[in-house]
C-alpha cells in the first residue's frame, strides 16, 4: 500500500450511488479528504475531514517501504568545504575592514578612525563574524545543492564558472543589494559606505561558491 495512491467511495442521492466519500492512501498515512451530500435539490453539504493514520503493520511487514526522510535525496553536501568557506572569508573580511577599507569604512559609519578597538571588543567582533560566515557559507552550500536538481542548472550542464557565477550574483542581487539600499535610504548612511559593504557582501558569495563548487 505504501507508495500508492487508491481512491473509493459512494454517494447516495436519489436512489443512486456514485463515488464521493474519497479514501486516500499515500505512502504511510490514509487521508479522509472530502464528504459531499448534495440534498434538498440545490442545497449541497461539504464536510472536510483530514485524519492522518500510521499504517505500522503496512511499514514493518515490507522491507522495501522507505520512510520520508529515506525518501528524500542526497543533497552531497561537503561540510569540509564549508568550514573552508567560513575561513576563508574570515580572513578576507579582516583584510578588506582592516587594511584595505579599514580606515574608509570607520569614517563612513563616524567611527574615530585612529581609534584602536580593546580586546574585548575584537574578540566579540570576530567570534559574532566566524558564525556569521559559518551560517552563511552552511545555508548557501544546501541552497546550491537544492537548484542542482533543476533540469538544466547542474554543474554538469552549465559548468563550474556559470555555476559560481549564478550562485554568487543572484543571491546577492536578491538578499544583500536591498539591504544594502536600505541602509542608504533609512539609516542616512553614504552611498560610499554602500558599496563598500555590497561589494564586501559579493565578494564573500564569490569565495563560498568558489569554494562549495569546486570541491563538490
Amino acid at each position: 500500500m505504501s507508495g500508492q495512491l487508491s481512491r473509493w467511495g459512494i454517494f447516495i442521492t436519489k436512489g443512486k450511488a456514485r463515488p464521493c466519500i474519497t479514501l486516500e492512501v499515500y505512502s504511510n498515512s490514509v487521508f479522509y479528504n472530502q464528504i459531499s451530500m448534495p440534498f434538498l435539490n440545490s442545497v449541497v453539504c461539504s464536510v472536510y475531514l483530514k485524519i492522518s493514520l500510521n499504517l505500522v503493520s503496512t511499514q514493518t511487514s515490507n522491507p522495501k517501504t522507505k520512510t520520508f526522510m529515506e525518501q528524500q535525496p542526497d543533497l552531497g553536501i561537503n561540510y569540509i568545504a564549508i568550514l573552508v568557506a567560513t575561513v576563508a572569508n574570515f580572513v578576507f573580511g579582516f583584510l578588506w575592514y582592516t587594511p584595505l577599507f579599514g580606515k574608509a569604512w570607520a569614517k563612513e559609519m563616524g567611527f574615530v578612525v585612529d581609534r584602536k578597538p580593546t580586546a574585548a571588543e575584537l574578540g566579540k567582533g570576530m567570534t559574532l563574524m566566524v558564525i556569521g560566515n559559518f551560517l552563511m557559507a552552511y545555508v548557501f552550500a544546501h541552497n546550491n545543492a537544492a537548484w542542482s536538481f533543476v533540469p538544466g542548472m547542474n554543474l554538469e550542464a552549465i559548468g563550474a564558472g556559470a555555476t559560481i557565477a549564478q550562485a554568487a550574483i543572484f543571491t546577492w542581487l536578491g538578499f544583500y543589494v536591498p539591504t544594502d539600499l536600505s541602509v542608504v535610504a533609512w539609516e542616512n548612511k553614504s552611498w560610499k559606505l554602500f558599496f563598500i559593504n555590497t561589494v564586501y557582501h559579493l565578494g564573500t558569495l564569490v569565495i563560498a561558491a568558489t569554494i562549495l563548487v569546486l570541491m563538490s
